[in-house]
C-alpha cells in the first residue's frame, strides 16, 4: 500500500467546497469493497438522494440536479403502461451494488436474453429512476462495446423482480465473465500486458462513442467491463451517466453541470468528482478513470489507497503521480500518470487519444522490449568493467539492439539517448585502443547535438596517430633502404660472372706473358676492358640492381675499390716495378679491405681476406704465380659476397 501525506490545506479544501455544495461527509459508510449506499435507498425516500449501482454518497438536493423524485415518478409512471407477458424471467446469473440479472426468454422473439432489475431491498423510487436512466442511456448508445437493450418490462412476483410491477430492462445475454475476474485469473501469464491493455482500447472505443454522444459514464472500472466468450468486450453499468450537453436526445438524463455529490468508485476517482461538483466535470473525468484502470493494469492495484476511507478520499482529492517500478514499460507509466493528472486540462483531451496511446505502445512495444533488454547489457558491461573484465562486447550487443529498437520506432526517446550513451562508452574505448577509424565510425552515428567533445577527441587522436604512423612510415623507410636482399641474385650472378671472367682474364695473361710478354699497358687496357664489360650494364641496371641505399652505397664502395686498385697498379708502373711482382703487392691492399669488411660487417668473409693475404704472399715470393694470385684473390672475394647473399637467403 501506498502511503499518501495528508497536508492539511488540501484537507480542508475539500472539506470546505463539500460544505459550500452542502455534501454530508459524515453520511460517507463504505461497504468492504468501498462501495457507498445510499441510507435513503434502504428505507422510504425522506430526501432527496443519488442513488446508483457503484458509489453513492447521500446529498442535499440542488436546483436542477435531477438526481431525485422527478425521476422516481416519471419512472414509475412508464414502468406502469409496460407489458407484462412479454418476458419469461428464469435463474439469477448476477448481481451487482444495486441491481440483480436473471436469464430470461423473450417471448415475441423466440431468444434468451437477459433482464436487469432492482434488488429487492433497495426499490423504490429512486431505485427505479436509477433503473430507469440505464436502460434509457444503454439504449440509446447502440455501440459494439455497450450491450444493447431490447426493451423495458414490468416484472412480476413469480419473474423473481423486487415486487409487483418493478422495471425490468430486458438486454442481449452475454455468457462470460467479469473483466476484474479475468484479470485476476491471467496475471502473470507471459501476454497478460497485451491482453488487458486490448481489452482496455475497446472499453476506450465504447466511452469514446459514448462522449460524442454527450455522455459521461463517470463509473468505469474493471468490474463493470463484461467479456464475453468470444472476444467480446462490454462496458455495463451507466446508471450514473450524465449528459455533457442537452443536445444528448436521451430523456431524463441530468446534466453533469448540475449535479452534486461524491458519485463513483473513490479508487478511481477523478479529484473533481471527489469534489462533488458538477460543474468540472468533463469528458477527462472519464479519461482519469481509464488511466487509473491502467494503473491497475500495470501494479495489481487501485489508483487511490489508504488505511481508512478518508486517506483514500484525500489520495483522489491530491491525484500525486506514481512512482512506478523499473519492470514498468515507461511509456504506459508515463500515460498512466499523464491521464491522472489533478488538472483535466493536463490529460489527455479525449478517450481516443488515449486509445491511440495505448496501440501506439503495442506497435511499437517491440522497440521498448529491446531498449530495455539493451539497458540491461548497458549494465551487465558496466558490470565487468568493474570486475576488470572486457565490457566491450556487451557494449556492442547493446548498440546493436538499440539501432534495432530505432528501426522499429524512430521516436524511441529512451533508445535514442541510451544509443548516445552506449556510442560514447565505445568511442572512450576506441580511444584508449588508439584506433582511429573505428572512433571514427563510432562517431558518425552519433546525433549531431549529442556530439559535443567527442570531436575533438577523436581529431586529437587522429593527429598523434598520424604523427606516429608517418614516424613508422620512416622507420620502415629507413630499413627498407638499409636493406640488402633487394636484387641480392641479380647481383650475385654479375658477381660470379665478374670473378670468373676476371679470373679466366688473367690465366689467359699469364700463358701470354708468357710467350710473348705481357706490359703494364696490355694488362691495364685488358682488365679494364673485363670490368668495362660488366660496368656497362650495371650503370644501365643500376636502380634494378641497387634499389637500396645500402646496396648503392655497395656499389659505390665497390667502385672505389675498383678505382684505387686501378691507381695502385698505376702507381707500381710508374714506380719502374716490373709486371708480376707489382701484381702481388697490390693485392696487400685488398686483403686489408677484405680483412676490415669481415672484422667490421661479417666475420664469414675471413677467409676471403687470407685468401687474397696469401695470394699476394705467394706473388711476392714466387712473381711466376702473380696472375693466378690476382685472379684469385678477386674471384675469392666477389664469390665470397655472393655465396653470403645466397646462405643469407637460405636462411630468410
Amino acid at each position: 500500500m501506498r502511503a499518501m501525506a495528508r497536508p492539511p490545506s488540501a484537507a480542508k479544501e475539500l472539506h470546505a467546497t463539500w460544505a459550500r455544495l452542502g455534501i454530508d461527509a459524515s453520511a460517507i459508510d463504505p461497504e468492504p469493497d468501498g462501495t457507498l449506499r445510499p441510507a435513503e435507498a434502504l428505507a422510504p425516500a425522506s430526501a432527496p438522494t443519488v442513488a446508483s449501482d457503484a458509489i453513492q454518497v447521500t446529498q442535499q438536493s440542488a436546483p436542477g440536479a435531477g438526481d431525485g423524485e422527478e425521476d422516481a415518478e416519471d419512472a414509475s409512471g412508464i414502468v406502469a403502461r409496460l407489458g407484462t407477458e412479454e418476458v419469461f424471467v428464469g435463474r439469477q446469473i448476477g448481481e451487482g451494488g444495486m441491481g440483480t440479472v436473471w436469464e430470461a426468454r423473450q417471448r415475441s422473439l423466440e431468444r434468451d436474453v437477459a433482464v436487469k432489475g432492482i434488488k429487492r431491498e433497495l426499490d423504490g423510487p429512486i431505485g427505479r429512476a436509477q433503473l430507469l436512466r440505464e436502460a434509457r442511456v444503454t439504449g440509446a448508445l447502440e455501440h459494439p462495446n455497450i450491450i444493447p437493450v431490447h426493451a423495458l418490462v414490468r416484472g412480476t412476483t413469480s419473474a423473481g423482480a423486487a415486487q409487483d410491477g418493478a422495471p425490468l430492462m430486458v438486454m442481449k445475454r452475454v455468457e462470460g465473465t467479469a473483466w476484474s475476474d479475468r484479470m485476476d485469473a491471467t496475471r502473470g501469464q507471459p501476454d497478460f500486458l497485451e491482453q488487458q491493455l486490448r481489452i482496455l482500447m475497446q472499453v476506450c472505443h465504447a466511452v469514446h462513442f459514448a462522449h460524442t454522444r454527450g455522455v459521461l459514464h463517470r463509473d468505469l472500472k474493471p468490474e463493470n467491463v463484461m467479456l464475453g466468450g468470444f472476444g467480446e468486450v462490454y462496458v455495463l453499468d451507466w446508471g450514473i451517466a450524465l449528459a455533457l450537453h442537452d443536445q444528448t436526445g436521451i430523456p431524463g438524463l441530468p446534466l453533469a453541470r448540475d449535479a452534486r455529490g461524491v458519485i463513483g468508485t473513490i479508487q478511481y476517482m477523478a479529484p473533481e468528482m471527489v469534489a462533488g461538483d458538477g460543474e468540472h466535470l468533463c469528458v477527462q473525468s472519464d479519461v482519469y478513470l481509464l488511466g487509473a484502470i491502467l494503473h491497475e493494469i500495470l501494479v495489481d492495484a487501485p489508483r487511490h489507497e489508504g488505511e481508512a476511507l478518508p486517506q483514500v478520499l484525500h489520495a483522489a482529492w491530491i491525484s500525486e503521480p506514481y512512482a512506478y517500478p523499473p519492470e514498468v514499460p515507461a511509456e504506459l507509466a508515463a500515460l498512466a500518470n499523464r491521464a491522472c493528472e489533478r488538472d483535466p486540462a493536463e490529460r489527455p483531451r479525449s478517450a481516443e487519444i488515449f486509445r491511440q496511446a495505448l496501440e501506439s505502445y503495442l506497435e511499437h512495444r517491440e522497440s521498448a522490449e529491446l531498449a530495455e533488454e539493451a539497458a540491461r547489457r548497458v549494465a551487465s558491461a558496466e558490470e565487468r568493467a568493474a570486475a576488470d573484465e572486457d565490457p566491450v562486447p556487451a557494449l556492442r550487443e547493446a548498440r546493436f539492439a538499440y539501432k534495432q529498437a530505432l528501426r522499429i520506432w524512430p521516436q524511441n526517446a529512451a533508445a535514442r539517448a541510451g544509443l548516445q550513451d552506449v556510442l560514447g562508452a565505445l568511442i572512450d574505448r576506441a580511444l584508449a585502443d588508439q584506433a582511429v577509424e573505428l572512433a571514427r565510425d563510432l562517431l558518425a552515428e552519433m546525433d549531431e547535438e549529442h556530439v559535443g567533445g567527442w570531436r575533438s577527441k577523436v581529431d586529437a587522436l587522429a593527429a598523434q596517430v598520424a604523427r606516429r604512423e608517418a614516424k613508422m612510415r620512416r622507420l620502415e623507410e629507413e630499413a627498407k633502404q638499409a636493406d640488402l636482399a633487394p636484387a641480392a641474385r641479380q647481383r650475385r650472378v654479375f658477381g660470379v660472372g665478374f670473378a670468373l671472367g676476371f679470373f679466366a682474364l688473367n690465366v689467359g695473361l699469364d700463358v701470354w706473358d708468357r710467350r710473348a710478354g705481357v706490359g703494364w699497358w696490355v694488362y691495364l687496357i685488358a682488365t679494364g676492358a673485363v670490368a668495362g664489360a660488366f660496368a656497362i650494364p650495371v650503370l644501365v641496371y643500376l636502380k634494378s640492381l641497387f634499389p637500396t641505399r645500402a646496396a648503392r652505397r655497395l656499389a659505390v664502395a665497390l667502385g672505389m675499390m675498383l678505382f684505387g686498385q686501378a691507381v695502385t697498379f698505376t702507381g707500381l708502373m710508374l714506380a719502374g716495378l716490373e709486371l708480376r711482382p707489382a701484381l702481388g703487392l697490390s693485392l696487400l691492399p685488398l686483403a686489408t679491405v677484405i680483412t676490415v669488411k669481415a672484422v667490421l660487417l661479417d666475420p664469414r668473409m675471413w677467409w676471403a681476406g687470407l685468401l687474397a693475404l696469401g695470394a699476394g704472399a705467394l706473388g711476392i715470393a714466387w712473381p711466376e704465380s702473380a696472375f693466378y694470385g690476382v685472379g684469385l684473390a678477386y674471384s675469392a672475394f666477389f664469390l665470397g659476397g655472393a655465396l653470403l647473399d645466397y646462405e643469407g637467403q637460405l636462411e630468410d
